[in-house]
């Protein structure tokens, strides 16, 4: 494990480095507790290493077309 893996901070940061798609995913993956995924993602936020942001969930109503599933 690398220095940088070796602190929660790190080892969540590589988790969305190596595509990680959900906190449930980190935590699974890393074995840290959820609040403690959750914790370490709003200061990694608040510090600016990474950025928050709101994904829809559905589809739209007026049809598809603007996502990776609609390939």
């Amino acid at each position: 494990m690398s220095a940088a893996a070796a602190s929660p901070m790190g080892a969540v940061l590589a988790e969305f480095r190596g595509g990680a798609t959900s906190l449930a995913m980190i935590s699974q993956r890393t074995g840290l507790d959820p609040a403690l995924v959750q914790l370490v993602v709003d200061r990694l936020v608040a510090l600016r290493y990474l950025d928050r942001e709101h994904l829809n969930s559905g589809c739209p109503s007026d049809g598809c077309g603007g996502c990776a599933a609609s390939d």
